[in-house]
């Protein structure tokens, strides 16, 4: 018997060999004719020499790509791009401030539209600029900073700014630029429920480190190039200010115990003192001293813990101070102290809603009081109409006691039969003639 053997791993080498042979063949057909299909006649292909193949004749293959419309930069290379802060901002910075930065470019050119003449097709933008305002909240603090990034306030963008070949720029931060919801969704980011809410665009920023960032980005037709550069700082966006409630400037008091209050606002306030001095400055000698600050942003309205006890009348100088990291503000205001007992005259309006009935709100004693108009009116009215109406009253006929009998006589009232006697009568007895 004759035994046949088969080198199985030279087979499956032959076969691998046969079926990767294919399957490039497919792939290059595949592959031209969809280039052939995706981009048209009017594709344009690039030449590139790669080397010859071993066992040819030493001509170059040809190879294809897709060319962007946008016309390349005239350098061939890969674009770079950097950019640098020129303004400096402050550990504090007040708002609203200038931020200036400039880029540098390598084989690219800042482009808004038409940038070069003989393509009349690249009117594409291909320079983006934006600022973005982040707060370094608790979220991002710590361990949680290795898992999400800083909540945005605010993303600002001066893609409508941007210049043909200008490399420096000015964005304007100020409220309206920081408070105002841009394009971008400003929540905070929450970790399994973690993470209180943010007040941005609500009117108050927390008094938070903020990041501030400038990003590039540029495409030179080759690659996109993009750079960011970073600074930070507390941002200041409330002045520090108050004024003094009581006692007020702007009328007098009477000597006794004052209670005091004030109002403040600001960003990063630490200390707000209340402080009076006798006489018309604070060369005087110092009769009152109360701290009145309240931790927490925005405005806050604080009645002192003590009151001011004042045993002479006279003139008073009052000192407010609203001092934090970013500065100090002073809010001076003087007073006029009257004897108890003297009448105190002050410029405010006062209004009070008091009761028309002790016990009953405004509306119950108004509608109490509308029900008896009513009621008193119908009855003054009834008797009205009833003296109008009724017109004049006859006069009563005499009663039968009441008439006088005939033939008497006026003085002594004795009767007669006739008129005769009683004239005779009268003349007789009385001295009376009658006609």
């Amino acid at each position: 018997m004759k035994v046949v053997t088969i080198d199985m791993r030279r087979v499956l080498g032959d076969r691998f060999a046969t079926i990767a042979t294919v399957a490039v063949f497919l792939l290059s057909a595949l592959s031209v004719i969809g280039a052939s299909a995706a981009f048209g006649p009017s594709s344009q292909a690039r030449v590139g020499h790669v080397g010859a193949v071993a066992g040819s004749s030493g001509a170059a293959p040809l190879t294809t790509a897709a060319v962007p419309r946008a016309l390349p930069h005239p350098s061939v290379g890969p674009g770079s791009v950097s950019v640098a802060m020129t303004s400096t901002v402050a550990g504090y910075q007040t708002v609203p401030f200038n931020l200036s930065f400039s880029l540098t470019l390598t084989n690219a050119t800042v482009c808004k539209s038409y940038c070069y003449p003989a393509n009349p097709n690249s009117t594409v933008q291909n320079t983006f600029i934006s600022v973005e305002v982040r707060d370094v909240a608790t979220i991002c603090q710590g361990i949680l900073g290795l898992f999400v990034n800083c909540p945005t306030v605010a993303n600002i963008s001066l893609n409508s700014s941007v210049a043909n070949g200008t490399t420096s720029y000015t964005a304007y931060i100020d409220d309206n630029a920081l408070l105002t919801p841009q394009f971008r969704n400003v929540v905070c980011p929450n970790i399994f429920g973690y993470g209180a809410p943010c007040s941005y665009n609500g009117g108050v920023l927390p008094n938070d480190q903020y990041q501030i960032f400038v990003w590039v980005s540029v495409n030179n037709t080759v690659n996109n190039a993009s750079a960011a550069v970073e600074t930070t700082s507390y941002l200041v966006t409330t002045p520090l200010g108050g004024q003094w409630l009581s006692p007020s400037p702007l009328g007098a008091v009477s000597t006794g115990n004052v209670s005091v209050a004030i109002q403040y606002q600001g960003s990063y306030v630490s200390t707000v003192s209340a402080t009076i001095y006798q006489g018309t400055s604070a060369s005087g000698p110092v009769v009152y001293t109360q701290s009145v600050f309240a931790p927490g942003v925005g405005q806050h309205t604080v009645v002192a813990a003590a009151v001011w006890s004042v045993p002479t009348p006279g003139s008073y100088y009052g000192l407010l101070n609203v001092s934090g990291p970013s500065g100090y503000k002073l809010i001076t205001a003087t007073f006029t102290v009257l004897p108890a007992g003297i009448t105190v005259y002050q410029n405010s309006s006062h209004y009070e809603n008091a009761t028309l009935i002790p016990g009953f709100s405004p509306a119950v004693g108004g509608t109490v009081l509308l029900v008896v108009g009513l009621i008193v009116g119908m009855v003054v009215a009834l008797l009205l109409g009833r003296m109008m109406w009724a017109g004049a009253k006859p006069s009563a006929s005499p009663q039968p006691w009441q008439a006088a009998k005939a033939n008497e006589c006026s003085v002594c009232h004795q009767s007669f039969a006739s008129e005769a006697e009683l004239k005779e009568h009268a003349k007789s007895a009385h001295g009376i003639t009658q006609q």
